[in-house]
């Protein structure tokens, strides 16, 4: 087994996975994997489509995540482009889990209180560093 170029999993529950890959008879192992979301834009010239990648499990110290063959549609290999922007944000994966270790150092609020704030702020910071690393900045 050895781990695969950039990957993109479509998964039975709809979600794009992009990660890299350990393949076995049963299981996938997906190495730092990213969700990936898209959303339409309208713009002058017609409809396009943005893309954001995510920690697929957020709150997850896991570097690696394995997957049952039958929850996968469908594998296929990503474009340049992609490869290029999941490489700029997995290279810094765990500077998220030290992130979000600080900002729950810094909630001394009730455990219910700090999860929600916590993941506000998570999902933040997450936006931001996903924005700064794929340059697609989106202005209202």
């Amino acid at each position: 087994m050895s781990i695969t170029d950039v990957k993109i999993i479509k998964l039975d529950t709809n979600e794009d996975i992009v990660c890299k890959l350990t393949e076995s008879e049963h299981m996938v192992i997906c190495h730092k994997p990213l969700l990936m979301r898209t959303v339409p834009q309208i713009t002058r010239v017609g409809i396009t489509e943005q893309m954001t990648l995510m920690r697929w499990i957020p709150f997850s110290k896991d570097n690696s995540t394995t997957v049952s063959r039958d929850k996968i549609v469908a594998i296929a290999n990503a474009d340049d482009v992609l490869k290029a922007k999941y490489h700029k944000i997995a290279v810094n994966y765990e500077l998220l889990d030290k992130e979000a270790d600080r900002i729950g150092k810094e909630e001394e609020k009730s455990p219910r209180e700090s999860t929600i704030t916590t993941s506000d702020k998570m999902q933040k910071r997450i936006k931001s560093l996903a924005d700064f690393y794929t340059k697609n900045k989106t202005i209202h």
